[in-house]
């Protein structure tokens, strides 16, 4: 019974000290909550402090700019007046017009500072779409420069043409833009002879040549749109043959034999041929003996044999478009009776 005892005092001693832990542990915990609360307060006050400053500051900046404000008020008080000043002396037609209009001047007036980079913008792009036109029609022009410069010959094929044009016609309608028209060979049916509508045409200059083939579906010639395209000659020459070798030159030749002819050649085309270089004394064209057609050759004669010996030269060259073939002509022999 004594242990019994002992034991429970010892156990309400043990009870006491933890109450007395228990309440100094709670009053720790009070003060501490406590002094966090104050320091809550403190800065609540510091906030609500510094917010004060500031609602202040801008109190007084406000303050400072309500007099731009009040004189642009005042600007604008005075615009209306003298607006409405002007629309009491004017007609009441004229009065709504010139309302509107004196009102968006004033807007405008506003709106000008905003608008003038806007207009700048405007006329920039305008300028740089005339520059864009003006870089097109350069680039145009300079091809069809080069074009023309780049031209090698002297003949164009000319089709889509009025079965009533003629040389004088077609010279009248594109000598201006083109240049000299030389020669005109019109292309016929082999069967009918008639004409095909198309032909060979030639300048006095390849430059002219060029041009003429600008002319491409763009000229009309007696009510049609003529088509032009570079003659191209065929391998070796349009119509050509292979050239034979000239035979030996006989002494005091004056004569050569011309083959390969255009059939609408003349003697002013032939005389026209070797002007440059000598002139023609006689031209002698072989036709058939029964039919009497022309055979495509003939003969050319010169007042001595040096002329001879400088159109000869001319062997192989273009006349017409065919590539003619001179040959020395040896002199008949006389016959002994």
């Amino acid at each position: 019974m004594g242990k019994t005892k002992e034991g429970k005092k010892e156990k309400k001693v043990v009870e006491e000290v933890e109450m007395e832990v228990e309440e100094k542990k709670s009053k720790k915990d009070k003060k501490r909550k406590v002094g966090e609360a104050e320091v809550e307060e403190k800065e609540d006050k510091k906030d609500k402090k510094k917010k004060s400053k500031k609602v202040e500051s801008e109190e007084e900046e406000e303050e400072k700019e309500t007099p731009k404000k009040k004189s642009k008020k005042d600007k604008k008080a005075k615009v209306e007046e003298a607006v409405e000043e002007e629309e009491e002396k004017e007609t009441p037609k004229k009065d709504k017009k010139s309302k509107k209009d004196k009102k968006k001047k004033v807007e405008e007036s506003d709106e000008e500072e905003e608008e003038a980079p806007k207009k700048k913008s405007k006329k920039e792009e305008e300028s740089e779409e005339e520059e864009e036109d003006t870089l097109v029609i350069k680039t145009k022009d300079t091809k069809m420069a080069a074009q023309v410069a780049a031209c090698e010959t002297t003949k164009v094929f000319m089709s889509n043409l009025s079965f009533q044009v003629d040389e004088d016609s077609l010279k009248a309608a594109i000598e201006s833009k083109t240049g000299k028209i030389v020669s005109c060979k019109w292309m016929e049916d082999k069967e009918t002879g008639k004409f095909r509508g198309s032909g060979i045409i030639e300048f006095d200059s390849t430059e002219a040549a060029g041009k003429a083939v600008l002319l491409n579906e763009v000229e009309e010639v007696l009510g049609r749109a003529i088509r032009v395209r570079l003659w191209e000659e065929k391998a070796g020459g349009n119509d050509k043959k292979p050239q034979r070798e000239m035979s030996a030159r006989p002494d005091n030749c004056t004569t050569i034999f011309c083959g390969n002819l255009d059939y609408n050649i003349d003697d002013d085309k032939m005389v026209a041929f070797f002007k440059d270089l000598a002139e023609v004394k006689q031209v002698r064209w072989l036709t058939d003996k029964v039919s009497g057609e022309f055979r495509g050759c003939g003969f050319v004669e010169f007042y001595d044999a040096e002329s001879v010996d400088k159109v000869i030269v001319k062997n192989g060259s273009d006349l017409c478009g065919r590539s003619i073939r001179i040959d020395y002509s040896a002199p008949k022999p006389r016959r002994e009776y």
